[in-house]
């Protein structure tokens, strides 16, 4: 498991940017998704339109921007996972 996960990618830490080792990036990424459309005992669960708004709120201040545009273009706004179109022959 990274161990750097607390890393902002501009903000705050020792390392910043892509100095952060990609899989601490990534699962700082997905933790904040999960956080915010989970219901916990102190809050409501938030809708994934509203969680992917976040999360491109803080690309390139908390979150790898690049990442981000990556995550966010894999689901739909109802949390499924995005699959790419087929082309028939």
């Amino acid at each position: 498991m990274p161990s750097r996960t607390v890393e902002r990618f501009r903000l705050s830490g020792r390392l910043k940017g892509t100095q952060i080792p990609l899989e601490a990036r990534l699962i700082a990424v997905i933790d904040s998704f999960l956080a915010i459309v989970s219901k916990r005992p102190y809050k409501p669960a938030m809708p994934v339109s509203y969680a992917l708004e976040q999360l491109r709120a803080q690309a390139g201040i908390s979150f790898d921007p690049d990442l981000v545009e990556r995550f966010c273009s894999l689901l739909n706004v109802d949390g499924n996972i995005r699959l790419p179109e087929t082309r028939e022959a």
